[in-house]
């Protein structure tokens, strides 16, 4: 199982974001992915389907909106709805729907869109190609959350991120238990 997490988390770091990043000095070289198509690639390769056509903004200057990103899934054949939630919609969301996702957009002008994937042990895990796979506290999540999601009402409970689940909730065990 752990090998799965390595491999999606593998899989989402290949794909950059097509802003322009520093780390130690150096500067990534920008590449055709916006936060939004990074994200709608994700909930695709979760699913699946391939990640081309990629999803592209209306202009190079426009930031990816929900209701585009929902329109792209429609003419991929994936129903997708956008919805308003609350930290406790959310959480709940999970309990009921296992292993399905929800593109989280984050609060406009200050960060992007995540996959959001379930919950273990009290934390959220999202994908984010900018961080990998990740256990973030519902606190953290939420504060940098618009409040908006796409969901994805016919789309199945999905192996790929039961694995994930799996993984992660492991790992979490094997931290709680080292530290």
């Amino acid at each position: 199982m752990t090998f799965w997490l390595a491999l999606f988390s593998h899989l989402i770091r290949s794909l950059q974001s097509e802003q322009n990043g520093k780390h130690q000095g150096l500067v990534a070289e920008p590449t055709p992915w916006s936060c939004g198509s990074l994200a709608a690639a994700v909930v695709l390769a979760l699913a699946g389907f391939e990640t081309e056509p990629r999803f592209a903004a209306a202009s190079e200057s426009d930031a990816a909106a929900l209701q585009d990103l929902a329109f792209y899934f429609q003419t991929r054949g994936i129903k997708a709805v956008v919805c308003s939630l609350n930290r406790e919609q959310v959480l709940l969301f999970f309990r009921r729907f296992a292993n399905r996702p929800l593109l989280a957009q984050g609060i406009p002008g200050q960060g992007g869109f995540a996959a959001l994937l379930g919950s273990v042990e009290g934390f959220l895990i999202a994908a984010d190609p900018a961080t990998g796979v990740r256990a973030v506290p519902p606190q953290d999540l939420f504060a940098g959350f618009s409040g908006f999601a796409v969901y994805f009402p016919q789309l199945e409970a999905l192996s790929t991120v039961a694995k994930i689940l799996a993984c992660t909730e492991r790992r979490l065990a094997l931290l709680r238990q080292s530290g």
